[in-house]
């Protein structure tokens, strides 16, 4: 626990104790001019509209990402990035998005470009919905004490979680991650997940080195590591 005159001096604190520890260094790499750029460009997000609206995921369609859309810009607010949050995607681990919901989403993304904005994709990497329809079964999810997957209840959403820790879902992960870079193309990816991992009285993984947070880590070292040999901003 660490304590600041506010809370950006008490995070600053935190980090200042985790590399006293050399729990963590500095990055001495020099960021490129596209990446600084982005990491310093005030972002909207769409989440925002859709938790005002209580809209279920599968409602969100393209017509209303563009709706919103063309209201931020006429709203004085000077944002130059724009994310697209949950649910953009199909099924969730797919990576893909909607094609029934967002009919030309890709040409969506080339046209909010053009206007001089940075695009955001949502995406809770870990969630999968359908493991068949990435050629994995139940087995490379997490497991119970009794031996049967860990499914999950989000809105109207059923998924499990990948484990990481298998080499097979790492070679899945590795390849959609990059075809994801390849095909949308986002400037900034808001990685969503971490506050739903069970504890392991619940579930656990079969490398039981990873298991507990460890996991999230794996899924970043995994998931954020291909997609920056993809793209290293």
């Amino acid at each position: 626990i660490t304590f600041g005159e506010n809370y950006h001096e008490a995070i600053r604190s935190y980090y200042q104790i985790l590399q006293r520890e050399k729990i963590i260094s500095p990055k001495n790499k020099a960021l490129s001019p596209k990446k600084k750029d982005v990491l310093l460009a005030p972002q909207y997000n769409t989440w925002g509209v859709e938790s005002a609206l209580a809209m279920p995921p599968e409602e969100l369609t393209e017509a209303i990402v563009k709706d919103i859309f063309n209201k931020l810009q006429h709203s004085g607010m000077q944002a130059r990035t724009f994310v697209i949050d949950d649910k953009w995607e199909g099924q969730h681990g797919e990576l893909k998005h909607d094609s029934e919901r967002f009919p030309h989403f890709e040409e969506l993304l080339k046209d909010i470009r053009t206007q001089g904005y940075n695009i955001g994709l949502w995406a809770a990497f870990l969630r999968c919905q359908n493991p068949a329809a990435l050629g994995l079964d139940e087995s490379h999810l997490l497991q119970t004490h009794e031996g049967k997957p860990l499914w999950l209840d989000h809105q109207t959403s059923h998924y499990g979680i990948f484990d990481m820790t298998q080499p097979k879902v790492q070679d899945v992960l590795r390849q959609r991650a990059k075809e994801f870079i390849r095909r949308y193309q986002p400037d900034l990816i808001k990685f969503d997940f971490g506050y739903e991992l069970p504890s392991l009285d619940v579930a656990a993984p079969q490398d039981m080195t990873f298991a507990g947070e460890r996991l999230l880590q794996k899924g970043l070292e995994v998931i954020v590591g291909a997609m920056k040999e993809e793209n290293p901003d």
